[in-house]
Parts: structure tokens; C-alpha cells; sequence
């Protein structure tokens, strides 16, 4: 997938002038994909870029290498290139176009009549 980064601007500034009250989020990250030297962002920006709900996601994502980042020692705190956070964005939003959709009722009585099995408590039941 190609990230047109001009175009991402364009949205952001779209929504900021829609939505005023999110100027002092989305400046940051407008100014981090406008910048010409290398941006970082922190935790709360790349969870709201990724669409996760805790901060302590993004954490883990750096911790385990899933996400790049780097720990600010006078900061206190984890700096994430701009360019990971979007590229991992571009990633979640590709293997959703492929069929990230939930399964239709159909499928999932389908998927259920094809893995017969009983729950455990059901099992206790069934050998008395």
C-alpha cells in the first residue's frame, strides 16, 4: 500500500477545521508529517493514529518489535517514528481490505456444525 502522506494532511486538516476542539491533538501529528526531519510521536498520538484503546498497547507493540520506538531518558517516555506508526497503520488497514469483515450468521453456524465438540461441563454430563 502507498501512503500518499499529502493526502493524509489534507484529511487532518479537514477534520481539524471541522472539529476544533481536536486542533490540539492532530496539530502535533500535522506538523510531525509536514516536518522535513525525521518525526517521532508519542504513545497517545500513535494509539490514536492506530485506532487502539490503551496507550499500554502501543507499549507492548514496542517491547515485543512489533512497533518501533525509542525511550526518551530526560523525557520519561517512548518517542515512535512517525513513519513506523504509519506504516503499521498501512499494514492493519491492508489485511483488513483483504477480509477482515466479521462472519455472517451463516458462517458461523456453518464453522460451528463443522467442529463438533462439547464444552467440558457438558462432557461431565454426558459419561453419568
Amino acid at each position: 500500500m502507498n501512503l500518499d502522506l499529502a493526502a493524509i494532511v489534507r484529511q487532518l486538516e479537514d477534520v481539524r477545521e471541522r472539529h476544533p476542539n481536536t486542533a490540539v491533538e492532530l496539530e502535533p501529528v500535522i506538523r510531525a508529517l509536514t516536518s522535513d526531519e525525521a518525526s517521532t510521536i508519542g504513545t497517545e498520538q500513535a494509539r490514536k493514529l492506530l485506532g487502539v484503546r490503551s496507550v499500554n498497547t502501543v507499549k507492548r507493540w514496542i517491547e515485543i518489535g512489533m512497533l518501533a520506538g525509542q525511550w526518551d531518558e530526560r523525557a520519561g517516555r517512548w518517542r515512535i517514528p512517525l513513519a513506523e506508526v504509519l506504516r503499521l497503520r498501512a499494514t492493519q488497514q491492508s489485511l483488513t481490505d483483504v477480509g477482515g469483515e466479521d462472519l455472517s450468521q451463516d458462517e458461523l453456524d456453518d464453522l460451528a456444525a463443522s467442529r463438533r465438540g462439547t464444552y467440558p461441563w457438558q462432557r461431565a454430563q454426558d459419561s453419568q
